[in-house]
């Protein structure tokens, strides 16, 4: 009895540490009208976040913890015009990432480092292109991190 007690407590603590060694991987993947960015409306109006389309995506938050992937990227709209994410830079809160920033040629992706808990959020800017040509648009919104992993 008492060996069955101690494989049990042994098998329940090596799923914690592989649950917490392993993180998961959050999407954040970015839609926008480009004909109406064409027109100058700003990006924080005419783009959202697949994830939740109708949240600003100013108030955009990615909750996380600590070992999860981020993975940022465009969807290719009808008219096949594509979102290229060119930059992830830090702006204010408490950084989560051990990097001010990160660029890319069309997807970004960065591994949680530090948490929010009890802190500011991590408050950053997405840079990106449409077609990979011209202007480059910017969208400002942030990550939650969780203490633990």
């Amino acid at each position: 009895m008492k060996t069955k007690i101690i494989y049990s407590l042994l098998t329940f603590t090596l799923c914690l540490v592989i649950n917490s060694a392993f993180g998961q991987e959050h999407t954040a993947t970015l839609i926008c009208d480009v004909q109406a960015l064409n027109n100058d409306t700003p990006a924080s109006e005419a783009c959202f976040f697949a994830e939740e389309e109708d949240v600003n995506p100013i108030d955009f938050t990615i909750e996380a913890n600590i070992g999860d992937e981020i993975l940022w990227s465009g969807e290719t709209d009808a008219d096949g015009n594509t979102i290229q994410i060119k930059k992830i830079k830090f702006e204010r809160g408490t950084e989560v990432f051990n990097s001010i920033e990160k660029e890319g040629a069309s997807t970004i992706v960065r591994t949680v480092k530090f948490s929010t808990k009890n802190k500011p959020d991590y408050k950053y800017t997405i840079s990106f292109k449409i077609n990979d040509t011209g202007r480059l648009y910017k969208i400002d919104p942030k990550v939650r991190v969780g203490g633990g992993g």
